[in-house]
Order: structure tokens, then sequence, then C-alpha cells
């Protein structure tokens, strides 16, 4: 079965150019775990924002900082 291109918005490739995945990585499981970060952001936000800076220092929401940086920008004003 040929393999259908993919096409990324500009803030999705710059988020996937930002990470250190190894060769071969799939680009759109790099790219699921930046929205789940962007979306435990915005659930923290909504529900625990007190929690945000400790959940991102502490590394529960790995890749918090790139995701915000290119793939959920409102939500920088949380980040630490």
């Amino acid at each position: 079965m040929p393999e259908v291109p993919i096409e990324f918005s500009e803030g999705q490739r710059d988020f996937l150019g930002a990470q250190e995945a190894p060769r071969g990585a799939d680009p759109g499981a790099l790219l699921l775990l930046g929205e789940e970060a962007c979306e435990r952001l915005g659930y923290l936000s909504r529900h625990a924002p007190e929690a945000i800076e400790e959940a991102v220092e502490s590394g529960e929401i790995p890749g918090a900082e790139e995701a915000v940086a290119h793939l959920c920008p409102e939500h920088a004003p949380l980040m630490p």
C-alpha cells in the first residue's frame, strides 16, 4: 500500500523540527505527544492552575515547553 503524504501546519512542522527524535521516529506519534501536553495544560488551567508549575517542572507533562512554543502558545502565560 503506498504511503499517503501527511501535511502538517507550520506550527506542527516547527514543533517536529524542535524535537530530538530518533531516526525513523513517527512524526504523527511525536505530534500526538505534543498535542496531549497542550490538552493536559488546558485541563489544569481550568481545574487546578496551581498544579501547572509542579507538573511541568517534574516532567509529569513531557515536552510541555516545546508544545507551548509551537502548538499551543495560548498557554504560554501558564508556564513557570
